[in-house]
């Protein structure tokens, strides 16, 4: 059984696809609150954050460096570019969020609302603060 009463053989590929990433979310919120009563090596970043967040706090608090204004600029000039942008497929990164939202059908909505969005907004919550 799975999520409530369903058989997962009754899952859309959709919902199993969904159940399978917030099963993911869940373990990682699970080993990161097992290892918090032993001084947690693991910090939880919204992936839009993550700029902000290395130099707010994950550098200099997490790893104790001290990071100075160009170390401040490189962060922002990487956090720009394409990560899977190699050689010929090199460019800058763009928020597309919103737009693969949009384009998302109405199986990918609900599947996401029903399993993904209590454990994204648990994890949110114990997120690094930016």
């Amino acid at each position: 059984r799975f999520h409530g009463t369903r058989s997962i053989h009754s899952l859309s590929n959709e919902e199993f696809c969904a159940a399978h990433l917030a099963t993911l979310c869940r373990s990682a919120l699970l080993e990161l609150s097992t290892a918090a009563s032993t001084e947690s090596l693991g910090k939880l970043v919204n992936y839009k954050d993550i700029p902000d967040a290395l130099i707010t706090n994950i550098i200099p608090d997490h790893f104790h460096v001290d990071i100075d204004e160009d170390g401040e600029e490189r962060i922002m000039e990487i956090s720009q570019k394409y990560s899977k942008g190699r050689n010929t497929r090199a460019r800058v990164w763009e928020e597309d969020s919103e737009q693969k939202e949009k384009i998302a059908s109405e199986e990918v909505i609900m599947a996401s609302k029903t399993f993904l969005e209590p454990i994204f907004e648990e994890l949110q919550n114990l997120a690094v603060a930016v």
